[in-house]
């Protein structure tokens, strides 16, 4: 099982501090932890975030089978 999260780093570029986004994905695989790292602009990030912290579940969708009535008309439409 993986972890998955939006992280911020930090750090400096010619004494002037800079920060930026990755989707941090941290798993176990070969014996060893391994971690991926994504660089993300701010909308992927703010969209990531959402993603990770949803709990909203699906909707549902109801569906039936054509009758041959619609089948037909629907043929009908094909064809020309």
């Amino acid at each position: 099982m993986a972890v998955v999260k939006v992280v911020k780093k930090e750090s400096e570029i010619d004494g002037k501090p800079i920060s930026w986004n990755v989707l941090s994905i941290v798993g176990y695989l070969a014996g060893d932890y391994q971690e991926l790292e994504v660089k993300l602009d701010r909308t992927q990030a703010m969209l990531a975030g959402m993603l990770l912290e949803s709990d909203e579940t699906p909707g549902t969708v109801e569906s039936r089978s054509a009758d041959k009535g619609e089948k037909i008309e629907f043929n009908k439409g094909i064809k020309g």
